[in-house]
């Protein structure tokens, strides 16, 4: 799976055609590790089909993935795949991450993820979503891999990762520009999130998403009054570098070999105002 040959135009991430840039890297097998004892050692291993690692997903003890058991796919020796008979002979498959058991397994057929296929878990919910020529989402339970609902919607743009947004799961609902939706019904419970601007996906955190907004700025888009804050000449870097943990929101620096200027290229960290003054009064 080794991403060695990156020059020329047919080998940008950014594609749209399914081509060696935007191929789907792959394993032959998963497995686990115990922690017991001071000394962590194999647990298990699953090998069956050929899964894609972009759907590698846990909630509890619970892993969950996709994987093709398509004889030709599983045959080649190169684990960066663009050959379509890797979208035939797909089963979901949810694995007990204690031992190593499958709990069950679905055949699926859904539409080809030819630029982007995400599988995303929650405790009762697995969200799937491929890109083509626009997202379909797909919703199942994860108690034993039902399908649920199923949507699909227009991409907001096609170039630079438009078309190849990661949803946001949060709570009882999903966002993937430009909709937000009830993650129980598929019911569009707005279509007007933050506009993103540039390369780069939104973030989730507690009642706000995160992401480039107006200009390449960092930007905070509420999902209780659907209004944004922006912060002048701070950039994050591309796709994905906003981390929100323990309360704060860091942003590591990793623009600085870019040719877009006139940012101020620097590590970032919010906190809350309410933290600073409790602080103060300690």
């Amino acid at each position: 799976t080794s991403y060695k040959s990156f020059w020329s135009g047919k080998m940008w991430y950014d594609g749209k055609g399914g081509d060696v840039g935007t191929q789907q890297v792959c394993s032959d097998f998963i497995f686990g590790y115990s922690l017991k004892g001071p000394n962590a050692k194999p647990a298990w291993r699953y090998e069956n089909g050929v899964i894609l690692n972009p759907t590698i997903s846990c909630a509890d003890r619970y892993l969950y993935f996709i994987e093709t058991r398509n004889s030709k796919i599983k045959q080649q020796e190169n684990r960066r795949i663009s050959d379509k008979s890797l979208w035939s002979d797909q089963f979901l498959v949810c694995i007990d991450t204690d031992n190593g058991k499958v709990l069950w397994e679905k055949p699926i057929d859904t539409e080809d993820g030819l630029i982007t296929f995400y599988l995303q878990a929650t405790k009762d919910r697995l969200i799937l979503t491929a890109s083509n020529s626009k997202f379909h989402i797909y919703t199942f339970k994860a108690q034993n891999g039902d399908p649920i609902w199923s949507k699909s919607s227009n991409w907001a743009d096609d170039h630079h990762s438009g078309h190849m947004q990661h949803p946001v799961v949060t709570k009882d609902k999903l966002y993937l520009q430009p909709n937000g939706y009830d993650l129980g019904t598929g019911e569009i419970l707005t279509t007007k999130m933050g506009k993103r601007e540039g390369c780069h996906t939104y973030v989730g955190a507690g009642d706000a998403l995160l992401y480039r907004g107006k200009a390449r700025q960092i930007s905070m888009w509420s999902k209780e009054t659907e209004s944004t804050t922006s912060w002048t000449r701070l950039r994050p870097s591309c796709w994905l570098n906003t981390i929100p943990a323990s309360g704060m929101i860091l942003i590591p620096e990793g623009g600085g070999g870019c040719s877009c200027g006139g940012w101020m290229e620097t590590s970032l960290g919010f906190i809350p105002r309410k933290h600073l003054l409790n602080t103060a009064k300690d």
